[in-house]
This record gives structure tokens, C-alpha cells and sequence, in this order.
């Protein structure tokens, strides 16, 4: 956290003080039950519960004051600092003030980072890059919202240099809030896809959503985006007066990949070409969704001014939980990549799928969620993908893989090998049945679809083999 006075900081809030003048504090938390040495405790009445029953606990636990919120401050103890918020004031409210005053005070450059696909695994790519050089936070977890993104601010402090915000949203004017609190130096939109197109209506209302990010970029900053989404993203960047940057397959783009040279499990190698310079890149990743994320992480790296010695960073990833990890139990690999799932990063997943070793692919499918009207046609697109990609035995899972179930079979896949289920239960019951040593087990489905119980259940019935 940035330095900053309990006092100094209720005043940057405008909010009374109660307590010792020099009190500074270290983080802000919520959850009384996180609280250490040096932290200030949010206490907020909430739908569920009232944090102003747990003042006494997150003091005991070393909370240096309490930042009171809502209609319950008669509750306070005399003897501790408080920062008395206004009875009508959100929590959203509390951490945009915060967020904002972090900014002003701060001398990091910040790096949003939006996109349909691939927001987290460029962050982490983006990262491993620029720690090689430099003090820099990044967003944990899911913390891209309007609580999320104030929060991982907090964690800036006086030697940040960087700080890399992945900034998600579910509807037009979300990325624009998020932009407002953050004021990116630069931007990265990692891909425009049909995602929350339930929520959003169309491809280019999802665009323009995407674009938010570019308002509060100013001329001396840069937005990297994919050369495939121009004609979707330039109606939203006439008013944009930074430097837009081109990556992707096509060689009209500012970084064009021009061939992937290597591929195998640990990881791939490609050829990126720019004005001025062609240079092998090696990530240790699969996919061609990562090797363009990995040409818009060169892209920002070139930009900035970054040593060209941290690209190697790009070699040394610690992608986020769920995203394409591999494990391997009892001699079955099991790939992870069911964090989220839509029509195109299914299509990525099941192309790596190919690329590695084993003796058969098994492709668990769950439900995609948030498509719209894209529904149906992003569900048949990836029947028509796992026989492509030459999928030997295929689990489906949810109602509307039925889309895909029916697709396989009009395009003539061997249905003795595709297993349709709404019950988990009697999905692993099936899968318990068939599983042999060397076989490459993926995973694949929206959040809610809860997957990574699954890969659990199947882990546990493997280790007591």
C-alpha cells in the first residue's frame, strides 16, 4: 500500500477521523477473519451480514483502525481509530475514492488488459516479462470488477512500477468504470469474440465494450490489439489519440507471426516479424490463442522499452490456476483448462489437445454459457472442431451440448464413442468404466459448470488404482 496516514487518508476520502494522529495502515480487508498486524478493517452491512459485529475481532487480530460504513456506528468501540464513512455510501463508492487516490499518489505506469479471450494468461505472460526488469503487481484471482480492480491497487507501493489490471466486464460502460478509477498508460484487447453476447446483443456491441479501455489512454500511450479485430474495434478509436499497435497471422500486421516453428508439450516456438526487427520467441505454452498473446506481450514490451533479455520471461510463465494445466495421475495426463470456456478458446484447447502425447484424446465438455444467439452455433462449431482435431472418445455434459451431440452425429462421428449426460455423478460413472493408462483426459466448460470437481473425482479414483 501506499503510504498514507489513516487521517490523510479519511480527509482524501472525505470522511471524519476519529483516533491517533500518525496511524498508517497496510492493506485494506474485508473479511475480519484475514485481518493481521497493520491492516484497516472495511466494516460494512452487507445483505448476509454486518461487518460491524466483527470489529472487536479484526482489532484483536491487528487491525490498526476500522473504516465504518453504513447505519450501524453506534456499535463502534471508543478505543480504536475510525475512519467514519457516509451512512449512504457503497462499498463500490469506497474503493473507487481508494483507487483513485492510489493512482494520483502513485508513480507506477499502469497496463490494462481486456479482451474476449486470454485477459488472464497475457497478464501472467506480461508479468513474468517485465519482473525480470521492474517492481510490478498484477490482478490476482478474478479481482477485475469494481471491487477487484481498486483492490489489487491497494497492493501498489512508493517502488511500483508497473501495475498490470485485467479489467473484465459483462455489459457496456463496466470497462469504461474500471478505466475511469485506473487511467491506463496502456492497453492491450486481446480478442473480440461472441462472450456475453447474451448480455451484449452482438459482436460489435462486445467490440465497442472492449474499446472502453482506450478512453482515459493518452497520446503518449499505445493499445495492442489483434489485427484480426480491426474493422471491429476502429469505429470505437476515432477519438483515440495513442499509438495503435497490430498483432496477429495477417502480415499486414504491425507484429506478424509469421510461422510457429516448433510445437510439443512443454512448450512453442514462432517467428515474430516487426518493422524493424524478426526474432524467435519461446513460450512455454501450447496454442496459437498463446502465441498471440505472447506477440501482444512483445508488442507493449517493445513500446515500453523493455531489455529484450526479459522476453525470456515468456519462457518461464506461472499461469493462473485452470487455464490449459497439465497433471499427470497414474500414467493419465489430465489437462485443466475449464475455467471459463466459449466457441473459440474450446477451439484453441482441443488444437492443443492434438499436439500432445498419449495414446487416446478424451474431451469432457460442459456447457457454454453467456452466447446468446450464438448459442447454438457456437455449441455445433465445436463438434465439428473435436472431429477435426481427431478426438477419439468425447463426454458431454449440461443441456446445451445437446447442440453438439446432435451436430456429431449429423456429421457422421462414431456416436459409440461420444457419452451424453446432465448428471456428473453418471458422467464419472462412465468415465471410471473406460479410462486406461495413456490416455490425455481435457477439460473444458464454462465456470459455473463447476469442472474442476470433476477432474478432482477422476484424480481421486485414479490415486487408488
Amino acid at each position: 500500500m501506499i503510504k498514507l496516514s489513516l487521517k490523510d487518508y479519511a480527509f482524501l476520502l472525505g470522511y471524519e477521523y476519529q483516533g491517533d494522529e500518525e496511524i498508517y495502515f497496510n492493506r485494506i480487508i474485508l473479511d475480519s477473519r484475514k485481518v493481521i498486524s497493520g491492516d484497516l478493517f472495511l466494516a460494512v452491512k452487507g445483505e448476509e451480514t454486518d461487518g460491524h459485529k466483527y470489529i472487536s475481532q479484526a482489532l484483536e487480530n491487528g487491525a490498526v483502525g476500522v473504516l465504518s460504513l453504513g447505519e450501524n456506528q453506534d456499535v463502534l468501540l471508543e478505543k480504536a481509530n475510525y475512519i467514519i464513512g457516509n451512512a449512504k455510501d457503497t462499498i463500490e463508492e469506497v474503493f473507487y475514492k481508494t483507487g483513485k487516490i492510489i493512482k494520483s499518489k502513485s508513480k507506477a505506469k499502469i497496463i490494462g488488459i481486456t479482451g474476449s479471450v486470454g485477459k488472464t494468461s497475457t497478464k501472467d505472460m506480461l508479468y513474468a516479462v517485465l519482473k525480470k526488469e521492474f517492481q510490478v503487481i498484477k490482478t490476482e484471482d478474478n479481482y477485475n470488477n469494481e471491487l477487484g480492480l481498486p483492490m489489487t491497487m491497494t497492493k501498489a507501493d512508493e517502488n511500483t512500477d508497473f501495475m498490470i489490471l485485467e479489467m473484465g466486464m459483462r455489459g457496456l460502460g463496466e470497462i469504461s468504470y474500471l478505466s475511469e478509477i485506473a487511467e491506463p498508460d496502456y492497453g492491450i484487447i486481446t480478442s473480440i469474440e461472441p462472450v456475453h453476447a447474451e448480455l451484449l446483443g452482438s459482436i460489435e456491441n462486445i467490440a465497442k465494450a472492449k474499446s472502453e479501455i482506450a478512453e482515459k489512454i493518452s497520446q503518449q500511450g499505445c493499445l495492442v490489439i489483434n489485427y484480426k479485430d480491426k474493422n471491429l474495434l476502429m469505429p470505437n478509436l476515432n477519438k483515440f489519440k495513442g499509438k495503435i499497435i497490430t498483432i496477429g497471422f495477417s502480415k499486414e500486421a504491425d507484429y506478424f507471426i509469421k510461422e510457429i516453428t516448433n510445437e510439443e508439450e512443454k512448450g512453442t516456438e514462432f517467428i515474430l516479424e516487426s518493422k524493424d526487427n524478426e526474432r524467435k520467441i519461446r513460450i512455454n505454452v501450447l496454442g496459437n490463442h498463446n502465441v498471440q498473446n505472447a506477440a501482444a506481450v512483445t508488442a507493449l514490451a517493445d513500446y515500453i522499452g523493455v531489455n529484450e533479455k526479459s522476453l525470456e520471461g515468456l519462457q518461464e510463465v506461472d499461469f493462473s490456476e485452470m487455464r490449459f494445466s497439465i497433471k499427470e495421475v497414474a500414467d493419465v495426463k489430465i489437462i485443466n483448462d475449464a475455467y471459463n470456456a466459449n466457441p473459440s478458446s474450446t477451439s484453441f484447447a482441443l488444437e492443443s489437445l492434438s499436439k500432445i502425447k498419449g495414446n487416446r484424446k478424451i474431451f469432457i465438455f460442459a456447457d457454454m454459457f453467456e452466447l446468446g444467439d450464438y448459442e447454438k452455433e457456437g455449441h455445433e462449431r465445436i463438434g465439428l472442431k473435436a472431429k477435426e482435431e481427431k478426438v477419439d472418445i468425447i463426454f458431454l455434459l449440461g443441456d446445451k451440448v445437446s447442440y453438439t451431440y446432435d451436430k456429431l452425429r449429423k456429421i457422421n462421428y462414431n456416436m459409440k464413442n461420444v457419452f451424453f449426460f446432465n448428471d456428473r455423478t453418471q458422467l464419472l460413472e462412465q468415465i471410471k468404466k473406460i479410462i486406461q493408462k495413456g490416455d490425455v483426459i481435457l477439460l473444458k466448460g464454462s465456470r459455473g459448470m463447476h469442472l474442476e470437481k470433476t477432474e478432482k473425482e477422476i484424480e481421486e479414483f485414479l490415486n487408488v488404482l
